[in-house]
């Protein structure tokens, strides 16, 4: 709040007369409630909303009830003031929803009540029952020794209960005072205003008894229940979380968006073909230069220095062509991540338009903006991608097992299989678990969204009832919950790695002994590519073990936009 001219009085403690307002002094801050014209509801039950984090009262909390008009709406529904009204309160009327936050602020314990218009939503009946049991009666137990402002254009209605008025028009005061001195005014619009209200102040004066009271009553287990329903009043409901294996329809859905077998099948072959150039090069050079007799010819003079230029020729050519096809492989796979992501936007917006109006009721706007944000995000930049080196990593380590197998013995492909059976053992525990975590992180993700979109949109009311702290503690539980899944995502990765390097020092040990007892037969070329293929036996299946992982987590994002998919649709006009 800034003040940018002159002075303004609010009510103080008793300790302090008439001091000037000041950002500095808490003692009003922390005592006003706050009602806004457009009503913000928390996306709770109705009692939460009234209660507002202050304690249960029973007798005020009936009087409350009563003075807002709520009896009868809250009768009318099957879980009573238990019944979750979604976000921003979208399953009450409007009347309802103003009614709703007109009770927070009357229960809630604060001396200063700012009111912006609560009559405007509401029917003439409603209205008077209001102003009736709300307004006029400032004696009672609910409004004795509080401020009410209240700003409306019911002014026939209201200003016989008032005891300052002050009247606006154009943007600037037209009058202010008591409503005797208004009533003296010679003014023809204060005549006019008196008038109306003489004409309607006999009907204003209703029966406090017409709505009937809204009783509740203590459970034994010191939880309160409502006698004329039960607690079923639920709306949002748990958001779904698949479990096992991802279905095959998921991948086929993706697939297809990316263009079909055909694109998979070229995909593939330029994967293979990169994989085995880039380790036959390596073959092949290691074979010429290695032997004792590779660099001299028959009498023992060196080979022409044509002959070596001819290896690199042939070296640099298993390069290109490997390069060539692993260009083609990312751009066909990067053009098919663009069309897939295109197309499955297009459906799960297609999805999201055209959903009966009960799915938005009872699905917090946190889930949809999670599945349009983050997993999109993982579909549009990192599947792909992901995709391409699991499978990368998969071909390089079968080719680097059998050209190890081909150059040592094949004892060794019977060693690299049990060690292989281990690391697909592994795998397949440390993705089940990777898996479920990361479907649990999906799903405590989202409340932390929706809670902050509620907190944006109820900033004003939030810093008016000072409830900035109840709010923060809210976020960090959510918060919590969902560090606690993302750290159960990453805490395995250590569990996996020191079984992996475990795994993989027998294979590197392996191929050094079957060197060593071939080493009158192998050249030391050969020698020297065996045992940097199979030091490298580690890094490529760690990558790969990684990599799969990763590819089946971020398949998680696909799924949960393939179930968004299938949310029930409206029926297409005619």
């Amino acid at each position: 709040m800034e003040l940018r001219q002159g002075s303004v009085l609010v009510p103080t403690s008793l300790a302090i007369d008439n001091e000037l307002f000041s950002l500095s002094n808490r003692t009003v801050l922390d005592s006003v409630a706050y009602v806004s014209q457009e009503p913000w509801l928390r996306n709770a039950t109705i009692r939460e909303n009234i209660l507002f984090g202050e304690p249960f009262e029973q007798q005020r909390y009936e009087a409350v009830l009563h003075m807002c008009a709520l009896g009868p709406d809250l009768t009318a529904l099957t879980a009573g003031d238990f019944t979750e009204i979604g976000e921003r309160g979208i399953t009450l009327s409007g009347g309802q929803r103003q009614r709703v936050a007109l009770a927070r602020a009357l229960y809630s314990r604060r001396k200063v009540l700012l009111i912006d218009d609560c009559l405007s939503a509401v029917d003439a009946h409603t209205g008077k029952h209001i102003v009736g049991n709300c307004f006029a009666q400032t004696d009672s137990e609910v409004m004795k020794d509080r401020t009410c402002v209240l700003v409306t254009h019911h002014l026939a209605l209201c200003m016989p209960h008032a005891d300052f008025v002050v009247l606006m028009e154009n943007g600037g005061v037209a009058f202010q005072g008591t409503p005797d001195e208004m009533r003296a005014s010679p003014d023809s619009t204060m005549v006019n205003l008196f008038e109306a209200a003489d004409d309607s102040d006999s009907d204003n004066h209703m029966d406090n008894d017409s709505v009937r009271p809204y009783t509740v009553t203590a459970r034994p287990d010191n939880m309160v229940a409502i006698s004329n329903g039960s607690a079923g009043g639920r709306l949002v409901k748990d958001e779904k979380r698949v479990r096992g294996s991802i279905k095959l329809d998921v991948y086929k859905m993706y697939v297809d968006a990316c263009g079909g077998p055909w694109f998979a099948g070229i995909c593939l072959v330029c994967i293979i073909a990169t994989q085995f150039l880039s380790m036959f090069k390596d073959y092949y050079l290691a074979g010429k230069l290695g032997g004792d007799n590779s660099s001299r010819g028959p009498s023992g003079a060196s080979l022409s220095l044509s002959s070596e230029l001819w290896w690199l020729v042939v070296y640099l050519g298993f390069g290109l062509f490997s390069a060539a096809f692993s260009l083609s492989a990312l751009l066909l796979a990067y053009t098919g991540s663009l069309k897939s992501s295109l197309a499955l936007h297009c459906r799960l917006l297609r999805a999201i338009v055209y959903a009966t109006p009960r799915f938005f009721d009872t699905t917090p706007i946190g889930r949809i903006t999670s599945v349009f944000s983050r997993d999109t995000h993982v579909m549009d930049e990192d599947l792909m991608e992901i995709s391409f080196h699991c499978l990368q990593s998969l071909l390089g380590l079968l080719i680097t097992l059998a050209a190890v197998s081909i150059n040592t013995t094949v004892m060794f492909a019977g060693i690299g299989l049990i060690v292989f059976a281990a690391y697909v053992r592994l795998t397949w525990l440390f993705t089940q678990a990777q898996r479920e975590c990361k479907r649990l992180e999906q799903t405590t993700y989202a409340p932390v969204l929706s809670l902050f979109s509620e907190i944006i949109s109820g900033s004003s009311l939030l810093r008016a009832y000072n409830s900035e702290s109840m709010y923060m503690q809210e976020m960090r539980h959510r918060f919590s919950v969902y560090l606690a899944a993302d750290i159960a995502i990453r805490s395995p990765r250590q569990w996996l790695g020191t079984r992996m390097s475990l795994a993989s020092s027998a294979v590197t040990f392996s191929a050094a002994i079957f060197v060593l007892t071939r080493i009158s037969t192998i050249s030391s070329g050969l020698a020297g590519f065996i045992l940097i293929y199979a030091t490298s036996f580690n890094k490529i299946s760690t990558t790969l073990v990684r990599k799969y992982n990763d590819f089946e987590l971020s398949f998680a994002c696909v799924e949960r936009i393939h179930h968004y998919m299938q949310v029930e649709q409206e029926a297409p006009a005619k």
